[in-house]
C-alpha cells in the first residue's frame, strides 16, 4: 500500500472542469403512461434515517476558563448557522459563539459578548437565532443580581452589531430573566423567560422591534398554577410569533406544568396549561418547551420522570383545544439519562430530538424521533458525538433546523467544563446520489459526446434538469458518494491515465474540481461507501495481482490507507461495493461471499453459495429501510426480478421475487437509490429506446410505478460506484 500513497503524490492531474452547456430538456420527451406495473399500491411508511455526525465537535476560540459551552445551542432554519452559549467564560461574564457552515465545513464566525451587563451575568446560558440566522439573542440570567437580561444581535456582511439589551419591566424580585429566550422567525418578536419572578412564581416577557428598536409588549404569567412553579425555565415561539409557550417546571410539587399563549392584535391570551399524563413521580415537566413553525404541536420535556431516566410529552392543537398525542423515551440509554432536558421540534412538528445530559455517567445523549399519522418512533440508536472528552454531558441542549434534517447537541461538561457542541445532519442511507441533500436518490446522465446532465428528483419526479457541458471523454465517472460530509454527493472522476479528480458538489453547482493526483492504471477502483463508519465516503481499490487497500477519505484528502490483503483475481472478482461498504466477491465457479468491513479490517465473511449464471447481479440497495444492504437480481433468461434481504450478520435472511420483465421488452435496471424518499430502495429502469420508469418498492412489493419520459438513446444513466 506504500506504493499506492507513493504514486498519490507523485504529480497532480488536471481539474476537470465543466465545459459549454447544450440544452439538455430538448432531449427529454414529455412524460409517459406508467409501466411495469405489478401488485396494488401500498401505503409506504418511512423507514429509519441515520443522524451522522458532520465533522469534528465545535469549540470556540478565545474563551477563557472553562466557558461550559454547548450549555444552550440554536440553528438558523436552513441549518448552516450556528449559535453556542458558554455561560462561564471569563469569570461567568459568559459568551456565546456563531458558526456557519458551508461545504461541511463548519466555521466560527465571532463571539459575542454583550455589552452593558452588571456583575457575571452568565451570558450564554440561553441562546435563539431568526430563520435566516442574521438575529441573535443571548440570555444571562445573573446579570444586576439576578434580575437578568437578554442581548439581542444583528449580523451584516459577516460581522454581529449589538442591537439592544432587553430588560423586562414589571418583575417582582430577581426575576432571573434571560434563564430562557427564543425568537419568531423573523427576528422581529422575542420572548425572555425569568423563572424566578415573584419568588420562584416566574414569568416571560414578550418584546417586537421595529425599526431597530425593541419594545416590551408584554409579561406573561400563567394561570392555574400550584405552588411555585417557576415559569420562564423555558420559553419557545411559533415561527409568526403569535404563540408561546411556557414551561414550568416546580408546578404542583415538581410535576410541571407548560402553558400556551395565543397574540392577537398585540393582546396575549393564556389558551391552555399542559400536563402530560403517564408520569412517575415527580418528572419536572416542563423544564425545556419547543414549538413547531405553526404553532399546534408542542413538546414538553420532564427529566426527573422516572427517577431521573426522563421523558418528552407531545402534545397537538386543533381549533384551539390540545391534546396529548404521546409520551416520548428514548431506548438504549444507560444509567439515569434524564431525556427531556432539552426538547426540539422541526418547523412541520414531525421531527423531534430530546437530550439526556446524563446517560452513560453524564456523558450524555440525545434521541431522535419521527411522527407518521400519529406515532412516533426513534430513529436509530441515540446519537452521541465523537471526540467527546470526559463527562461531557451531550443533550444539555439540542436544536434542530426548520426541516429536521440537521441537530445540535450541546455538551457543556466536555473536556473538564471548556464544553462543546456536535453537528449532526440526517443521512438517508437508501438515498444514494443524493446531490441536493434533500434525502432523494437523484440521477446523471452522460451522452454519447461526452456531456454530462443531472436530474434533481422529488416525490419519485424530475423537479429539474442541469447541464453540465461536454467533459473530455477520456475522463469517467468512477464513483458518486458525499466525501466531504456536507450531506451532498461528489462525484469522482478519473482518466486513462490513472489521473484522479473529484468535483465536490452542492446541489447541482459544481463547487469545487480537486485533484487527487495519478494512480497507475493497474488498480481499478471498486466502491466507494463508507467503509470506516465516518459518514464519508471512502475509495476502495484493486490492482491487477489482488491486492485490495482503501483510501480513507475526508472530503479530497487522503486521511489514511489500509491493505485488506490479497485476492487472486485469476479465481475470485469484487462484484461491487454499497454504501455501507461492504464488498461481494465471485468466483470463477459462480460462488459469491461478502465482505463486511469496519475501518481497516474485515469484520466478518458470508458464503453465499453457487448462484446459476444466468441470474445477475443487478445493484445494491436497501429495500426493506432496515439499515442493513440488500442485493438485487435479475434472471438473464426470464427477466425475473429477486431480492436477497441480508441481516446484520451479511448473511441471506430471507428472498423474494418481485416480478418478471420479459427481456425481450428490452427493459434494464439501470440503477437502484431511494427516488421517493420513503428509506427504501427503488428500481430504476431503462429500455432500448430510451424510455424511463421507476417501481417504487416496500420490501419486495411493487408499491407503484411511474414513467420519466424518453431520453433517447444517446444518454446513458451513470451508475458505477453509485449505490
Amino acid at each position: 500500500m506504500s506504493m499506492m500513497l507513493t504514486v498519490y503524490t507523485a504529480r497532480v492531474c488536471r481539474a476537470v472542469a465543466p465545459g459549454s452547456r447544450p440544452n439538455w430538456s430538448s432531449h427529454i420527451a414529455q412524460a409517459i403512461a406508467s409501466i411495469l406495473v405489478f401488485g396494488a399500491l401500498i401505503c409506504a411508511q418511512p423507514a429509519a434515517a441515520q443522524f451522522i455526525q458532520q465533522g469534528q465537535k465545535l469549540v470556540g476560540t478565545g474563551y477563557s476558563g472553562n466557558a461550559h459551552q454547548g450549555a444552550s445551542v440554536a440553528l438558523s432554519a436552513d441549518g448552516t448557522t450556528a449559535i453556542v452559549g458558554g455561560p462561564d467564560d471569563n469569570g461567568n461574564v459568559g459568551a456565546a459563539w456563531v458558526y456557519t457552515q458551508s461545504g461541511g465545513t463548519w466555521t466560527q464566525q465571532t463571539k459575542l459578548i454583550g455589552s452593558g451587563y452588571s456583575g457575571t451575568p452568565v451570558q450564554g446560558v440561553s441562546v435563539a437565532l431568526s430563520a435566516d440566522g442574521t438575529t441573535a439573542i443571548v440570555g444571562g440570567y445573573e446579570d444586576n443580581n439576578h434580575v437578568g437580561a437578554a442581548w439581542v444581535f444583528t449580523q451584516s456582511s459577516g460581522v454581529w452589531t449589538q442591537q439592544a439589551e432587553l430588560i423586562g419591566s414589571g418583575n417582582v424580585g430577581n426575576a432571573n430573566q434571560g434563564v430562557s429566550v427564543a425568537l419568531s422567525a423573523d427576528g422581529t418578536t422575542a420572548i425572555m423567560g425569568g423563572d424566578d419572578d415573584n419568588n420562584g412564581v416566574g414569568a416571560a416577557w414578550v418584546f417586537t422591534q421595529s425599526g431597530g428598536t425593541w419594545t416590551q409588549q408584554t409579561k406573561l404569567v400563567g394561570s392555574g398554577y400550584s405552588g411555585t412553579p417557576y415559569q420562564g425555565r423555558s420559553v419557545a415561539l411559533s415561527a409568526d410569533g403569535t404563540t408561546a409557550i411556557v414551561g414550568g417546571f416546580g408546578d404542583n410539587n415538581n410535576v410541571g406544568a407548560a402553558w400556551v399563549f395565543t397574540q392577537s392584535g398585540g393582546t396575549w391570551t393564556q389558551q391552555t396549561k399542559l400536563v402530560g399524563s403517564g408520569y412517575s413521580g415527580t418528572p419536572f415537566q416542563g423544564i425545556a418547551v419547543a414549538l413547531s413553525g405553526d404553532g399546534t404541536t408542542a413538546i414538553v420535556g420532564g427529566d426527573v420522570d422516572n427517577n431521573n431516566v426522563g421523558a418528552a410529552w407531545v402534545f397537538t392543537q386543533s381549533g384551539g383545544t390540545w391534546t396529548q398525542q404521546t409520551k416520548l423515551v428514548g431506548s438504549g440509554y444507560i444509567g439515569a439519562p434524564g431525556q427531556g432536558l432539552s426538547v426540539a421540534l422541526s418547523a412541520d412538528g414531525t421531527t423531534a430530538i430530546v437530550g439526556g445530559d446524563g446517560d452513560n455517567n453524564n456523558v450524555g445523549a440525545a434521541w431522535v424521533f419521527t411522527q407518521s399519522g400519529v406515532t412516533w418512533t426513534q430513529q436509530g440508536s441515540k446519537r452521541v458525538g465523537n471526540g467527546a472528552v470526559g463527562s461531557a454531558r451531550q443533550g444539555i441542549s439540542v436544536a434542530l433546523s426548520a426541516n429536521g434534517n440537521t441537530a445540535i447537541v450541546g455538551g457543556s461538561g466536555d473536556s473538564g467544563f471548556v464544553g462543546a457542541a456536535w453537528v449532526f445532519g440526517r443521512h438517508n442511507p437508501a438515498a444514494a446520489h443524493d446531490f441536493d441533500g434533500d434525502g432523494t436518490s437523484d440521477l446523471l446522465w452522460r451522452n454519447t459526446s461526452g456531456a454530462l446532465a443531472m436530474w434533481l428528483m422529488s416525490g419519485g419526479q424530475r423537479s429539474s434538469s442541469h447541464s453540465f457541458g461536454i467533459i473530455p471523454g477520456a475522463y469517467t465517472v468512477i464513483g458518486q458518494r458525499d466525501f466531504n460530509g456536507d450531506f451532498y454527493a461528489d462525484l469522482l472522476w478519473r482518466d486513462m491515465s490513472g489521473d484522479l479528480a473529484m468535483w465536490l458538489m452542492n446541489g447541482a453547482t459544481v463547487s469545487s474540481t480537486p485533484s487527487l493526483g495519478n494512480v497507475p492504471t493497474t488498480w481499478t477502483v471498486y466502491g466507494t461507501g463508507d467503509f470506516n463508519g465516518d459518514g464519508l465516503g471512502d475509495i476502495l481499490w484493486q490492482d491487477s495481482s489482488g491486492d485490495v487497500a482503501i483510501w480513507f477519505m475526508n472530503g479530497s484528502q487522503v486521511l489514511s490507507t489500509t491493505d485488506l490483503g490479497t485476492v487472486p483475481t485469476s479465481t475470485w472478482s469484487i462484484v461491487g461495493s454499497d454504501m455501507y461498504g461492504d464488498i461481494l466477491w465471485v468466483d470463477t465457479s459462480s460462488n459469491y461471499s461478502i465482505w463486511q468491513v469496519a475501518g481497516g479490517q474485515v469484520t466478518a465473511s458470508a458464503g453465499f453459495g453457487n448462484v446459476p449464471v444466468n441470474w445477475h447481479f443487478m445493484g445494491f440497495g436497501d429495500f426493506d429501510g432496515d439499515g442493513v444492504v440488500d442485493i438485487l437480481w435479475r434472471d438473464n433468461n426470464t427477466g425475473t426480478v429477486a431480492i436477497w434481504f441480508l441481516n446484520s450478520s451479511g448473511n441471506i435472511q430471507s428472498t423474494a421475487s418481485v416480478g418478471a420483465v420479459p427481456i425481450a421488452t428490452t427493459w434494464t435496471i439501470a440503477e437502484t437509490g431511494d427516488f421517493d424518499g420513503n428509506g427504501m430502495s427503488d428500481i430504476l429502469w431503462i429500455d432500448g429506446t430510451g424510455n424511463v420508469a421507476i417501481w417504487f418498492m416496500t420490501g419486495a412489493t411493487i408499491a407503484s410505478t411511474a414513467g420519466l419520459g424518453n431520453v433517447g438513446t444517446t444518454w446513458a444513466v451513470q451508475a458505477t460506484n453509485a449505490e
